[in-house]
Order: C-alpha cells, then structure tokens, then sequence
C-alpha cells in the first residue's frame, strides 16, 4: 500500500509530465530489495529508517528524500497478534511469549517500542526470528507460534484468519514509517530527476488523498492487497512532504546501538536529505 501514490503517478502521466522515466522493480523481500540496491541494480526504493541505517553502517550508500508512509489513527502498520485461541489479552501477558518478527528490521524496533511504550521492560520481550512475512502468517494462524508481528495487509489477513490484534501502532504515528530512499550516487548523479520524482509523487499523494475510491483499482492490478480484500480494504491518508525527524532517528539509532549492530550513532544529515521537499 505503501507505493500507492507512485503507481497514481505513473498512471495519472505526473511523471512523464515531470520529465522522468521510472520504471518499478517489485522485490520479494528486504534483502532482495538491499541487494538490488547494493549491486546499482535499483536507483531508489521503499525501505525504512532502520534499512537506511544498517544500510549506512559502514558509509552512507543511501539517503531517505521523503516519508512514504505514516500511521494515522484507524490506519495502523504494524499489528502484534497472537492466534484466537491464545489466552493473551493484553500486552502485558506478552511478557516471555516468543514473537516472531524479522530480527533487526523495523518489524523487530516497532515490536520492541510498541511493548516498552505498554510497560513491558527489556527482558521481558522475546522474539523469535522469522525472516519470511508468509512463514509468519501460517505459522501464527496454525496457532504454531504464540505471537508474531506483522505489517499490513497481512495483519488484517491474519484478523481475517481468526487472529486478534494485541497491540497496533495506530495512536503512535512515526514509530514504523516507510520512506523513499536513493543510492547517494544517484542523488549526486540525477538530482534534478530526484526533485521531479518527489514533486510527482506529493503531487500523487494530494490526488489519493482526495480521492482514494478513484484509485482501488490500481490495489488489484498491482496487487497491493489480496484480492479478497481488494474491494474493502481501507486506503489510508498518505502523509504531506516531510522527512524523519532527528528524534525519530536517534531513536532507531539508539536501538541498534542497543542490539549490538552499529558501533555509534549515525549522523542525521548523512542518512536524511530535505532538500527535495518543497
């Protein structure tokens, strides 16, 4: 759902308009997505600021030019659940339950936040590594795994599959944003396709924003959501121009330190560019 406004972009001509060719790489996971990044295959992606700072951990490869996506209240991300028949009702019964999320993604820094944020201390959260977002679904909906975290769509699949949601990061807007990101290469290269890409897409947002239902088509020709959902799945606001802020990233920076994958914080200017915004 994510990349919603650049497909209304491409569809709607905006980019043409602009002056710029895209042409988009679907990636069948983060680290397909990394490695087309790292090998100069891909130009730019939808990633994260945890994706951004591992990426950067030895030098900045890649700078975050725009949120792509941002919780709102009704229209949240990231879902704990656990299976129906679990006797977990509230986060703190989550203490010591494995939950299974993709281990220093941002689905493990949400799931950490979500809970400390609910009152659970660090040594009371246990997750368990999972890497592959349908592993997860069918192992949680078999009730095989006692919890697990998962992004939207599959969080409504798996509401859908008899799941309840114990926690959601709908009322914590910030906490799991998706943003653009480019190769640092490519903005030095191409930086006046990179300005009239970002104009294109807020240009986009502004257009799904006022008209979502105009554009559910586009959830089925690009499969964005499964079919079953296609027709009822609720299309969220997407946010104005706006980049992470530096608290947003010291926090992400501050876990990572914390998980033992960066040595010190990254410096906020090399990873987030604003000069694109308006």
């Amino acid at each position: 759902m994510d990349a919603l406004p650049l497909y209304v972009a491409e569809e709607n001509g905006y980019f043409k308009d602009a002056g710029v060719q895209v042409e988009f790489i679907p990636a069948a996971s983060a680290a397909d997505r990394d490695q087309l990044i790292s090998a100069g295959q891909a130009d730019g992606m939808i990633n994260d600021p945890v994706a951004v700072a591992l990426l950067n951990r030895e030098t900045t490869t890649v700078q975050v030019v725009r949120i792509s996506r941002s919780t709102a209240p009704g229209y949240p991300m990231y879902h704990i659940l656990v299976p129906g028949v679990s006797p977990v009702q509230t986060p703190s019964q989550l203490a010591g339950v494995p939950i299974g999320v993709s281990e220093y993604s941002v689905i493990n820094y949400v799931t950490d936040q979500l809970l400390l944020q609910a009152g659970l201390t660090s040594d009371q959260i246990a997750v368990i590594a999972i890497p592959k977002i349908p592993d997860r679904l069918s192992l949680l909906t078999a009730g095989e795994l006692g919890a697990a975290t998962l992004p939207e769509p599959f969080g409504t699949l798996a509401l859908a599959q008899g799941a309840r949601s114990v926690l959601d990061d709908a009322s914590t807007p910030g906490l799991g944003d998706s943003v653009l990101s480019f190769r640092l290469e490519t903005i030095n290269a191409q930086t006046a396709a990179i300005q009239s890409f970002v104009a294109a897409v807020d240009k986009a947002v502004v257009e799904v924003n006022a008209n979502p239902e105009t554009y559910r088509p586009l959830l089925t020709k690009y499969q964005l959501v499964p079919e079953a959902f296609a027709a009822t799945y609720p299309i969220p606001p997407f946010p104005g121009p706006a980049v992470p802020t530096q608290a947003q990233f010291d926090s992400v920076n501050s876990w990572l330190i914390s998980k033992g994958k960066l040595t010190a914080p990254l410096v906020y200017g090399d990873s987030i560019n604003s000069t694109f915004l308006p």
